[in-house]
């Protein structure tokens, strides 16, 4: 799923599972900071905005964060479902961590070459 925040684009899809830690939690912190500027114009003695257009913008951007933050959680809910699915052997912790600490090229020829070897295995046990 890709999502759009302060003129960037990321797929959160690819981000490493710290990534997406990272970005919820700058997320979580930048609503806090809109929460709180919302509530104290709530709290004015008036209940008058000086500037309504400024009121409407913080609403949108709280609701954007928000639904920014679901869409994370549903990405960590969906990985962690799969990890389910796949159970949770040591080879599975160990192709976790890789995807985790290395770049998407470097871990693309480990498991290219993982995949070839495999094949390569299951070919000699036909013969």
């Amino acid at each position: 799923m890709k999502i759009a925040h302060n003129d960037k684009e990321y797929d959160l899809t690819k981000l490493k599972a710290h990534e997406l830690v990272e970005l919820r939690l700058i997320i979580e912190n930048e609503n806090d900071s809109i929460k709180d500027q919302l509530e104290v114009a709530d709290e004015s003695p008036s209940k008058m905005y000086s500037d309504r257009n400024w009121y409407r913008s913080a609403t949108r951007a709280k609701k954007h964060r928000i639904r920014i933050i679901q869409a994370i959680n549903a990405e960590q809910t969906r990985r962690k479902s799969e990890r389910r699915e796949r159970g949770q052997s040591v080879p599975q912790y160990f192709v976790d961590a890789a995807r985790e600490l290395l770049n998407q090229d470097q871990f693309g020829e480990i498991m290219d070459l993982a995949n070839d070897n495999k094949r390569y295995a299951e070919n000699l046990e036909k013969m």
